[in-house]
């Protein structure tokens, strides 16, 4: 396990937590799926560590989690892709339900040769992590839900929704 960890700066509006340890690099790489897409994602820790993978939401990136990743213990193996249509991943006309989210990051494991994950979701990405668990649930060993919800299906976001299905390309 990593050491505890220690404040060693606060303002207002910020603090900054260090493991008085080096912070692990972080490899930025592309992979092509079984399905055809091209997902990018960042990698840290060792390709035989325990792996978690973590799950941006809407309109985000694996950037998402940048200040994170220093923080975590230097034996897991981490996983943060950008999810198709963000970031610098594959951008198809269509396939954007959360099932097809879901498929891609089974299909993302399965590429890398990670046999079993802890699914981290933010927000999106926390209906994402639910339904590879639904989906696949002897490759999740834990899930870890940031931000999400019951349900999917509010009056804010079919608000969003409406709004973004009127928008006419380019946006």
């Amino acid at each position: 396990r990593s050491t505890a960890r220690q404040i060693v700066g606060r303002r207002s509006d910020l603090v900054t937590f260090t493991t008085g340890a080096a912070a692990p690099s972080t490899a930025l790489n592309h992979v092509q799926l079984a399905n055809g897409m091209t997902l990018h994602y960042a990698a840290q820790g060792p390709p035989t560590g325990p792996a978690v993978v973590m799950l941006h939401g809407f309109t985000d990136s694996w950037f998402s989690f940048s200040r994170v990743l220093p923080l975590m213990p230097l034996e897991l193996r981490i996983v943060a892709p950008d999810m198709r249509g963000h970031g610098d991943s594959s951008r198809p006309p269509i396939g954007y339900r959360i099932v097809d989210l879901a498929d891609d990051v089974v299909r993302l494991i399965d590429a890398l040769r990670i046999p079993k994950a802890v699914l981290v979701g933010h927000s999106m990405g926390s209906f994402v992590a639910r339904k590879v668990y639904e989906r696949a649930p002897d490759r999740v060993s834990r899930l870890v839900l940031v931000g999400g919800g019951p349900v999917a299906n509010t009056p804010v976001l079919n608000e969003l929704i409406t709004a973004i299905d009127a928008l006419v390309d380019p946006v």
